[in-house]
């Protein structure tokens, strides 16, 4: 059964009007070559980004932004964004984890105050997702994303 999306996730997801894009944050030394595709769930395009660390916030590690193009939101989103995580992690990430588009900030990176703006991340404590207006506004969620900050600081 497809997961059914609705409230602040589904708006911010589709935000350009045509589109779906998910966009993954990865912590690393180096780039991963990552492709964001699951069974038969394939993005029309990925776009990815080097956010340059000017200020040297994660001492010799970067952040990478995967930018995951769809027609519409993918059916079983869950499973693909978990699938997506893994891949993450299993090719040298430290981190990884979905944002809005504009969430990225070195300064308030995986801070408790931008936890609504996160809806999927994992890191060494495993993978957890927050699709649901409900969940990403809960304190479990905001002490979530504060426990992955503090485990890459």
């Amino acid at each position: 059964m497809g997961f059914v999306m609705r409230g602040t996730v589904e708006k911010a997801l589709t935000w350009s009007g045509s589109q779906a894009t998910l966009s993954l944050f990865v912590v690393a030394k180096s780039k991963p070559d990552l492709k964001l595709s699951w069974e038969s769930i394939q993005p029309i395009r990925v776009c990815s980004y080097d956010l340059e660390d000017v200020a040297g916030t994660l001492k010799g590690r970067q952040v990478f932004e995967y930018d995951a193009v769809f027609e519409t939101i993918p059916a079983r989103l869950n499973q693909y964004l978990l699938s997506c995580l893994e891949e993450a992690m299993n090719k040298g990430a430290e981190l990884a984890w979905f944002g809005f588009e504009g969430s990225f900030d070195y300064e308030h990176l995986l801070a408790p105050e931008i936890a609504t703006q996160i809806y999927g991340l994992s890191d060494t404590a495993g993978a957890a997702i927050a699709v649901e207006d409900q969940e990403l506004d809960s304190d479990a969620w905001r002490k979530r994303v504060a426990a992955a900050r503090g485990r890459i600081r």
